[in-house]
């Protein structure tokens, strides 16, 4: 997304999947994110990106849950570590924070 601006990042292909068509809904979060992310360095990110490992997220209703996404790279920790679950737990209707 670096260097692109609201529009272009709403239009990509990825974004659409996400919003199932309704990207608008998106822009919200977007707009602050296209503004700050030519200011971001790779350490920034690795920083943000490690705090997720030891949040803990308050406990969130099914519809609340049923709106999430999550994203991991595939040389992430994260995802080596809690995709398998996330993905079972999804599956089976069993996601709970």
């Amino acid at each position: 997304m670096k260097k692109k601006d609201v529009d272009h990042i709403l239009n990509m292909k990825l974004i659409k999947k996400i919003a199932r068509g309704n990207t608008e809904n998106l822009r919200p979060m977007i707009e602050p994110m296209a503004l700050i992310d030519q200011f971001l360095t790779k350490e920034s990110v690795k920083n943000e990106t490690e705090c997720c490992y030891t949040f803990d997220f308050p406990a969130f209703d099914k519809e609340t849950q049923n709106k999430m996404y999550f994203f991991y790279g595939k040389e992430e920790k994260a995802y080596k570590t809690c995709y398998s679950g996330v993905k079972k737990g999804v599956s089976s209707g069993k996601l709970y924070f």
